[in-house]
């Protein structure tokens, strides 16, 4: 099995809490593929700061780097 880890933050300005529905939907979606490995936030959940961690089941950095961007 070859992993990849993905670091995520907020871009400045933005509002994660809007986005938050969309972001877990794409997250299941991943993991009923068999592509998501682990994820999580970075901070704790009575703040988030929209800093992330996830470790994708793909071949290499580029396969993973095509299914962030449809994030």
């Amino acid at each position: 099995m070859r992993l990849v880890v993905v670091l995520t933050r907020l871009l400045d300005g933005a509002d994660l809490l809007p986005e938050l529905g969309r972001h877990l939907d794409f997250m299941v979606d991943l993991e009923r593929r068999g592509l998501l490995f682990l994820s999580g936030p970075l901070s704790p959940t009575q703040q988030p700061t929209g800093m992330g961690l996830s470790i994708l089941n793909v071949d290499s950095i580029e396969a993973a780097q095509a299914i962030w961007a449809q994030e």
